[in-house]
């Protein structure tokens, strides 16, 4: 099977997905300038990877798995920053929050989020060849993902609206076309200029507000689009950017939530979860129990049939 993602071809089979004459990096691409930096990332990667492949599909009864893609958002989950204890994080219990959160509804999960990624080509290459969608999460029909990504396309590369959106889009349909999984696409977080973006020390500033306003309405758009190809059941868009986020209008962040102006500290990662994510994945979830168990119904019907 051979579809289109973002202008890049993909080759799909038992294995998932692999670029095929791909525009995407290959050798001797480093997603950092810094040598030191290319170094963790690619060390990094590999564990992900290797997460990805020690994946085991749930028996009947027990939750769906749960992955996480993203960008350092995700990876402070860890604890941890291209793979490094990151200090800030763990002093603010971030990991304590995932226990307290998702992990009682999902035991088993994956967080998968990489310090400083964009949608293209950092997440996209780690997902087509790096490995992080591996063969026995392919596979999975009861495979629950997220996807929040695209900040550091605008505050990195200072991609436009629509460029950032084609991004995050590309990397959907390659975790949708590389799997029989269902995928939560998450809107961009608020976010104010901060020492973060590109240019800032220079005094550039990107306009936050109607960079993220655009993009994540046309993300929402796309996921409809991506519902009548891949079908409405597997992928649902969720828009958590009012709250708890936004600050006293929509130029400032809540920095009692958000107090770098990008990422969600504990509280905000408890309110992001306890007011959006976790209802939209538990929908998610049952779209997939439900088809799941209509697909066993199908077959035993069949079995009685040939029987008789």
């Amino acid at each position: 099977m051979h579809v289109i993602v973002g202008g890049v071809g993909l080759s799909l089979g038992a294995v998932g997905p692999r670029a095929s004459g791909s525009l995407l990096p290959t050798e001797g691409w480093q997603p950092r300038d810094s040598t030191a930096d290319s170094k963790l990332w690619w060390a990094f990667q590999k564990t992900l990877a290797n997460e990805a492949a020690a994946y085991q599909a749930p028996p009947a009864g027990e939750a769906s798995r749960l992955v996480l893609f993203g960008d350092s958002i995700t990876e402070r989950l860890r604890g941890t920053s291209l793979g490094q204890p990151k200090q800030e994080a763990l002093d603010d219990g971030l990991q304590g929050m995932v226990n307290a959160t998702f992990r009682t509804r999902w035991p088993v999960l994956q967080l998968h989020g990489v310090s400083g990624d964009v949608a293209e080509p950092d997440l996209l290459w780690r997902i087509t060849e790096g490995g992080e969608l591996s063969p026995q999460m392919a596979a999975d029909p009861r495979l629950l993902m997220s996807l929040l990504i695209g900040t550091n396309d605008i505050g990195r590369m200072n991609k436009t609206a629509a460029d950032t959106h084609k991004s995050v889009v590309a990397v959907a349909r390659a975790l949708l076309a590389g799997s029989r999984g269902r995928l939560l696409i998450i809107a961009l977080l608020p976010r104010a200029p901060s020492h973060f973006d590109i240019g800032f020390g220079d005094g550039t500033r990107i306009d936050w507000a109607a960079r993220l306003h655009e993009t994540n309405a046309l993300l929402a758009q796309s996921t409809r689009s991506l519902g009548s190809e891949f079908g409405a059941g597997r992928v649902a868009f969720a828009n958590c950017t009012d709250l708890p986020f936004r600050g006293k209008n929509s130029f400032h962040v809540n920095l009692r939530t958000m107090p770098d102006r990008v990422h969600p500290n504990r509280r905000g990662w408890r309110q992001l979860y306890d007011k959006c994510l976790k209802h939209e994945l538990k929908h998610l979830e049952r779209r997939a129990t439900l088809i799941s168990s209509n697909s066993h119904l199908e077959q035993l019907s069949i079995q009685c049939y040939n029987a008789a």
